[in-house]
């Protein structure tokens, strides 16, 4: 079940939090509006409490509504549950339920000019090919393959990918399921090298309304346990 969450404005400041003391018995505090801290790494042997460190961060930060995303890749933090109702935390098991957004939604912003709500379609699909062709290694003509099939399936739609265009809320866009039987006639190499993203189901079409955004306005753990 979706938990309720209440946000904090976006332009809200982080108030510093409490950590310890020193030597000299004064307080610690972490500031996470000072760029020293814009980037944090926590180290120490096992059981010596980086998790709980992060853990009692975490809810700190939850304490002042501002929102976390937490990649998982041990049961850390999920099936937690004093731990996820106190930061009120949702969790997207992804071996079971995937990755609760569709990643061919692109992220609308403002015309520099109009601060009109637009897309860029051309740059979307690029920045994404670019993407799976990064994470997958593919080669030149598989990562041009790749794109056509997923401009040919926002195509199939009737959205043009040609131009950038006015944001539409009712705009319907495809999912990722649906370049891979295309993918896999076009170019079989390009699909091998996907075939973890469509064999374990990663993006599924139950989700495929929602965009990417949705994890950015929420608190959520994201579970790679499994995967």
């Amino acid at each position: 079940p979706t938990i309720q969450q209440e946000v904090a404005p976006r332009d809200a400041k982080l108030q510093k939090i409490w950590i310890g003391t020193d030597d000299g018995r004064r307080s610690i505090f972490l500031d996470p509006e000072s760029l020293e801290n814009s980037n944090m790494m926590i180290t120490g042997k096992p059981g010596s409490g980086k998790t709980q460190l992060l853990k009692y961060l975490i809810c700190k930060i939850r304490e002042q509504q501002k929102n976390t995303l937490i990649i998982e890749i041990q049961r850390d933090f999920s099936q937690k549950p004093d731990f996820e109702d106190r930061a009120s935390l949702d969790v997207a098991y992804v071996t079971d339920e995937g990755l609760p957004f569709n990643p061919l939604i692109p992220i609308p912003r403002k015309h520099s000019r109009t601060e009109e709500l637009i897309i860029n379609l051309p740059n979307h699909i690029s920045e994404l090919v670019s993407l799976f062709d990064r994470t997958c290694d593919l080669g030149v003509q598989q990562a041009n393959n790749l794109q056509e099939v997923v401009k040919n399936a926002f195509g199939d739609m009737g959205i043009d990918v040609r131009h950038q265009t006015l944001f539409d809320e009712e705009q319907e866009f495809p999912y990722f399921g649906q370049i891979s039987e295309v993918l896999r006639e076009l170019d079989m190499l390009a699909y091998n090298r996907l075939s973890s993203f469509f064999n374990l189901n990663i993006f599924r079409q139950e989700y495929s309304g929602r965009p990417f955004s949705d994890l950015l306005n929420k608190s959520i753990v994201i579970s790679l346990v499994g995967i």
